[in-house]
């Protein structure tokens, strides 16, 4: 389920995630949640370095899972959406919807190409 408007807070269909480091905790801002996936947007007072990410479902909460917060780090989308294969890169065309680069579908010497990514 996807966040409905703005402002974020900080629950989202019951499920919130804190992120700690030491004394400091956190709370992250769920945008999306399903039974498989909670994607959140890390806070931008989140400590750096290792942190522990813990998630709570209507009152219970997930054991820690470590991660690393970093000032900024650029990742290319991939076609998958899954985070591995080949990145999310599009031909530039000036009209129309921008077709996929691919082993049968590649750019054209000059032309423009549009890198799919997140992050700062």
């Amino acid at each position: 389920m996807p966040a409905p408007s703005y402002p974020l807070g900080t629950t989202l269909s019951g499920v919130s995630v804190t992120v700690t480091q030491q004394s400091i905790t956190v709370n992250a801002y769920p945008v999306c949640v399903g039974a498989g996936q909670i994607n959140a947007i890390m806070p931008s007072n989140a400590p750096l370095g290792r942190v522990s990410v813990l998630v709570t479902y209507n009152g219970a909460t997930s054991n820690p899972s470590p991660a690393n917060v970093v000032s900024s780090s650029f990742g290319i989308i991939t076609v998958n959406g899954a985070g591995f294969g080949p990145g999310s890169i599009q031909n530039f065309v000036a009209t129309g919807v921008p077709p996929t680069n691919s082993p049968q579908l590649t750019a054209t010497p000059g032309q423009a190409e549009i890198l799919w990514g997140r992050g700062p």
